[in-house]
């Protein structure tokens, strides 16, 4: 080998609001790697280095987030291809190679350089290369007399995939399985906790942060937390550190770490907000949704096509501004939206027919036409953008109306907040004869059985008999039968609050004319909930009171022991390289920023309910303005988790071993 290096970012300012985006961070990171480890100092220009990019699927995953096809020809990247995949020699190019550090993946780059396939060889690695394995690459690159065409190899420190600026999520398939598996052997577990510590350990070196770590004591969060703190410590302690600032500072973020099984509940909600809405009907995968489109076949009008969307907030003004959003208030700015396309396609019709012969008003015609002809491109994205959006409500209202889901979220918020259920309404949406799937009524009759303190046998033997006869497997019901009393401590200590208990149905069948621009999408399901029946669409909001894990970080945030949270919260601090870890000196101020991360899988109702207590925050007086980030070994619907509930319910747990690879 020529040359080892770790690759990590700028320090950062502290407490800004770009600053705190993961997302931002990462992608600086990738799009220096792609100019061949240099530096960047501006991001847009073209880069006048070609090359070819090869990846394999893990950091396929990482980059399809980031960076489009047209963004990576922008750095320079003629041909992105799989590593694994058969490819031809392409002389006087250099390669650059993004690929996790595997036994398998070091074989096929050997095998590369042995043939010698490109001019040189960029190597960057998604965590550090083991060293064993480094050997390997090194002992293969001299046997083959091309040690003068590997360049440089780098350890690039970005193994985990970000989503949003304050979202990402680890490729760690099936976790809430691998963490609780009683079957797993202590090898088995130690590998699962070491494969989020090291992911951890790239998320902080890319953020350039050492934090104060607080982890969920008796968990796998604790194991999670303590491996963490000692290896920071031991980076902190080297010389040539990966972090740029290792000094003490005043303000530094905290690190929460959760297990999943301090709020099951929330796996199984029926939630209201668009793009929670969107991964759980439509699944959302790294950003990426197929979404059913009716009307877009001129020749068959009735034929439903699928068409691919991408959902980036940094192109996506629309989407950036309410992902968060309730559905209803998406409908209505979809309406607000589309209207103002209208007007400005109008007044485009306008001065395209007038005619006039005077010359002052066709001075003013012709110049009124320029100004709009130079906002067209701006006014034709403008049109997409609806389209696209107007498909998805329209999408997400059919499932909605098909599977009475309204029914559910309202029947769930009175659970969940503790109201009085009436259980022949229960037993009525149970029913195979009531609207909904399979699916539907067993996450209902989860969510019932978490929050209800004592069931009698009898009672619950008839909703799980009900529930069969939908055609649901109940599997998953047995595994937190055989669990709840482990948890007992968590739930007892649960009522949300978090919705509004009695949401209505909007039984509206109105139909309206704002589809004039929309070139023949089906927009009656939007159209009819914005007549009639808007003020009892916004019944169904939910009011803005926050989840279990938000209060809890709210405690500790704030340095207040609600909750109980000094006592079931380890508190370790990294830069503290002395004493017992257990007896730091405590921070005693309130943090502005924080990383809240779940051990076993996390959703975007956990996600967005942080965001929205974060933006809270800045608009009182009496709190510190905050900036939190959301991460989970995976991102998973109701359906992944309660299919892995199933695996554990029926005895079929698996190895539990660590795999990389998963849906986001």
């Amino acid at each position: 080998r020529k040359e080892m290096e770790a690759s990590g970012g700028e320090p950062l300012q502290q407490g800004g609001h770009a600053e705190f985006s993961i997302m931002h961070k990462q992608r600086d990171a990738i799009v220096k790697l792609l100019n061949l480890n240099s530096a960047v100092e501006s991001d847009s220009y073209w880069q006048d280095v070609w090359k070819i990019l090869i990846y394999d699927d893990t950091c396929r995953d990482i980059l399809a987030p980031l960076l489009k096809v047209g963004e990576l020809r922008k750095q320079g990247v003629t041909l992105h291809l799989s590593l694994h995949a058969d490819r031809q020699p392409v002389p006087d190019v250099p390669a650059i190679y993004f690929v996790a550090p595997t036994k398998e993946n070091i074989a096929r780059i050997c095998k590369d350089c042995s043939a010698k396939l490109y001019d040189t060889f960029h190597l960057n690695f998604s965590s550090a290369i083991p060293t064993p394995l480094l050997e390997e690459l090194a002992e293969n690159a001299v046997k083959a007399d091309v040690v003068s065409s590997i360049s440089k190899v780098y350890d690039q420190y970005v193994d985990f995939i970000t989503l949003e600026e304050r979202l990402f999520a680890l490729s760690f398939k099936e976790s809430y399985v691998a963490f609780n598996d009683s079957g797993l052997s202590d090898s088995e577990g130690e590998a699962n906790v070491d494969v989020v510590v090291e992911a951890l350990f790239c998320a902080l070196i890319t953020l350039q942060q050492i934090p104060i770590i607080r982890c969920q004591r008796n968990t796998a969060a604790e194991m999670v937390g303590r491996k963490l703190n000692e290896k920071l410590k031991e980076h902190v302690l080297k010389r040539g550190s990966l972090f740029s600032d290792t000094s003490s500072s005043f303000q530094r973020p905290v690190l929460i770490l959760a297990d999943r099984n301090i709020d099951l509940s929330v796996m199984f909600h029926h939630t209201w907000t668009y793009q929670a809405l969107i991964h759980d009907l439509l699944t959302l995968k790294l950003n990426t949704i197929k979404v059913p489109v009716k009307g877009e076949d001129s020749t068959d009008p009735s034929r439903v096509q699928m068409k691919n969307y991408d959902l980036s907030s940094a192109t996506d003004s629309f989407w950036a501004t309410n992902a968060g959003s309730p559905v209803p208030k998406v409908a209505e700015e979809i309406q607000n939206k589309l209207k103002e396309y209208t007007v400005a396609y109008d007044e485009v019709n306008k001065l395209k027919h007038s005619s006039t012969d005077d010359g002052s008003e066709l001075l003013s015609r012709t110049k009124g036409l320029s100004n709009l002809l130079s906002d067209i491109p701006a006014l034709t994205e403008k049109k997409k953008q609806i389209d696209m959006h107007l498909n998805i409500a329209s999408a997400l209202f059919d499932v909605i109306k098909e599977r009475g889901l309204d029914s559910f979220f309202s029947l769930e918020a009175a659970i969940i907040s503790r109201s009085a259920v009436d259980k022949q309404t229960l037993m009525t949406a149970l029913s195979s004869k009531s609207p909904g799937t399979a699916e539907d009524k067993l996450r209902l009759l989860l969510i019932y059985y978490l929050a209800t303190d004592s069931i009698p046998s009898d009672e619950l033997s008839h909703y799980e008999q009900l529930v069969i006869e939908s055609g649901a497997d109940v599997t998953p019901l047995a595994y937190l039968k055989s669990t709840k009393s482990a948890f007992s401590g968590l739930l007892a200590s649960k009522a949300h609050n978090s919705v509004s208990p009695h949401p209505q149905r909007s039984g509206s069948n109105t139909s309206s004319n704002l589809g004039i621009m929309r070139q023949g999408l089906n927009f009656s399901a939007i159209s009819n909930l914005f007549q009639t029946g808007v003020n009892q669409i916004k019944m169904w909001i939910p009011d803005s009171n926050n989840l279990y894990l938000t209060r809890v970080v709210d405690a500790i945030m704030e340095i207040k022991n609600t909750l109980d949270v000094e006592e079931q919260y380890l508190y370790l601090d990294p830069k503290i390289t002395t004493g017992h870890p257990d007896a730091v000196p405590r921070k005693t101020t309130p943090f502005k920023e924080a990383i809240v991360f779940v051990i076993g899988g996390g959703n975007y109702i956990e996600f967005q309910n942080l965001q929205d207590y974060a933006k809270e925050q800045g608009t009182k007086q009496t709190r510190t303005p905050k900036h939190i980030i959301y991460g989970s070994t995976e991102m998973l619907t109701s359906a992944q988790f309660t299919d892995q509930l199933a695996r554990l319910g029926g005895g079929g747990g698996g190895s539990g071993a660590a795999p990389k690879t998963n849906n986001k």
